[in-house]
C-alpha cells in the first residue's frame, strides 16, 4: 500500500469497513498472518485506533498526516525501530481550536502485550551459551553466508573470531532496546572492527590474529630504495609511461612509493580468501595518470569533454544555447576543481565527474555539515535547500 495514495484524510473514510479492508489488503502486501483469530482482531482495533488519530490530524494539517501514515505503516508491519517517539517531534503540531491533538506513543501502534514482552525479554548472556552450541550457530552461520575455507586450522581461527564478535552482539543486545538490536552479518568471522560501532578517532585494529610470520607479503620496511626503483622503473615500461622531465619522474616516483606503502599495508593485513579485492601496484598506481591541468586544456578540449559528458549523462535537453553556455561554464569551474584536487590528493582520493558537475552548487566539495547546500534551477529563476 502506498502511504502518499490516501491524501484524503479528514474525510468520512475512516469508516469500519473501509479500514478493516485497508487492513487485510496491508495484511497481503506485507505477507503478515497472524495465529489465531484473537491476536489478528486485537492488531485490527490498535489499527483502527490509530487511523482514527491520524484522521484527525489531517483536519488540520494534511502535510503531518501523511507523515504519521507513513509511520504507521512502518512501524505496523515491520519491526519496531525504537519503542517510543520523544514529545519534542510533534511540537510543531499548532494547537487550533477543534483539533486538540494528543500526544502519540509508538506502543499505541503496537499490541501492547508484545511491547512489554519484547521489553522484558532479556537476550541470553554470552556464558550461558555452551561451547557446542556455539559451534552449531557457527555452522548455520556459514550455511547461511555460503562461507568455506581451504583449512581447519583457518576455519578455527574464523571460529574464534565469530566468538569474540558474538560475545560483542550479546554484550549490546543485552544492554540496549530490542528495537536497536544488531545481528551478525557476513563479515562477523573476520578479525577486525567492521560492523561495529568505533569510533572515528580511534586507529581500527586490522592485525589482530590474523597474518604470519612466513607471509609472503612485504612491509615497506622491508624494500630498500634501490628494489622500490627498480619496481618503478618496470611500472614505467609496463605501462609505456614517458616523463618530460626528470623533476617530474621524480615527483610521480614519490607517489608511487606512497601507493606502494598503502598496498603493502594492506595487503599485509588482510588474506586473498576472504577479501573480494587483493591490490597489486597496477590497480592502484595505474591510477597516476597524466593530469591536466586547467592551464593545459584548451576551450577547445574543454567543450569537447562537455559535450562527451551530456552524452554519458542523457543531459542533452538543454533548449537555448544560453543556459546551455551558463551550464558550460559551471562544468568548466567544476572541472578546475577537481583537475587540482586529484593533482594534490592521493590516487586512491581521486573524484570523478558526476552528473552533477554543470549545477550550481558545491556538492562534492568539502563543506562543513551544518551548511545547507543551495541548489538553483536556472530555469525557473528559483533555488531549493538540500
Amino acid at each position: 500500500m502506498n502511504p502518499s495514495s490516501v491524501s484524503n484524510f479528514g474525510g468520512n473514510w475512516c469508516i469500519d469497513n473501509d479500514l478493516k479492508a485497508m487492513f487485510e489488503s496491508c495484511i497481503i502486501e506485507h505477507e503478515k498472518f497472524y495465529d489465531t483469530l484473537e491476536e489478528k482482531e486485537k492488531r485490527l482495533h490498535i489499527f483502527k485506533d490509530a487511523f482514527r488519530f491520524i484522521d484527525r490530524v489531517g483536519k488540520c494539517i494534511p502535510n503531518k498526516a501523511v507523515m504519521l501514515m507513513e509511520e504507521l505503516l512502518c512501524l505496523h508491519f515491520s519491526r519496531p525501530k525504537s519503542q517510543e517517539l520523544s514529545a519534542s517531534k510533534y511540537q510543531d503540531v499548532p494547537d487550533r481550536g477543534e483539533c486538540d491533538i494528543p500526544p502519540i506513543r509508538k506502543q499505541e501502534l503496537f499490541d501492547p502485550t508484545e511491547v512489554s514482552a519484547s521489553k522484558n525479554k532479556k537476550n541470553p548472556a554470552f556464558s550461558d551459551v555452551t561451547l557446542d552450541q556455539q559451534k552449531a550457530l557457527y555452522e548455520s552461520y556459514l550455511i547461511e553466508h555460503d562461507k568455506f575455507y581451504k583449512s581447519p586450522k583457518e576455519k578455527e581461527e574464523r571460529f574464534q573470531a565469530f566468538r569474540k564478535t558474538l560475545r560483542y552482539v550479546d554484550q549490546y543486545n543485552s544492554t540496549h532496546d530490542p528495537s536497536r538490536w544488531i545481528r551478525l552479518t557476513y563479515f562477523s568471522d573476520m578479525n577486525y572492527s567492521g560492523g561495529k560501532v568505533v569510533c572515528r578517532r580511534e586507529p581500527v585494529n586490522l592485525t589482530e590474529d590474523s597474518g604470519s610470520e612466513d607471509e609472503e607479503n612485504h612491509t615497506p620496511s622491508e624494500r630498500t630504495l634501490d628494489e622500490e626503483r627498480a619496481m618503478f622503473e618496470s611500472y614505467l615500461i609496463e605501462h609505456g609511461r614517458f616523463y618530460k622531465s626528470h623533476k617530474e619522474k621524480e615527483r610521480r616516483f614519490k607517489m608511487f612509493r606512497k601507493t606502494l606503502k598503502f598496498i603493502d599495508r594492506y595487503n599485509s593485513d588482510h588474506d586473498p580468501s576472504e577479501r573480494d579485492h587483493f591490490y597489486d601496484t597496477e590497480d592502484l598506481a595505474s591510477k597516476d595518470k597524466e593530469n591536466h591541468t586547467p592551464s593545459k586544456r584548451t576551450l577547445d578540449e574543454v567543450k569537447a569533454i562537455y559535450d562527451s559528458y551530456l552524452i554519458e549523462h542523457d543531459r542533452l535537453y538543454y533548449m537555448y544555447p544560453k543556459e546551455k553556455e551558463k551550464r558550460f561554464q559551471i562544468f568548466r569551474k567544476t572541472l578546475w576543481f577537481m583537475d587540482h584536487y586529484n593533482t594534490t590528493c592521493h590516487p586512491c582520493d581521486r573524484i570523478k565527474l558526476s552528473s552533477n558537475a554543470d549545477m550550481p552548487h558545491t556538492r562534492g566539495c568539502v563543506i562543513p555539515r551544518y551548511r545547507k547546500l543551495v541548489l538553483f534551477d536556472l530555469t525557473e529563476g528559483t533555488c531549493d535547500l538540500y
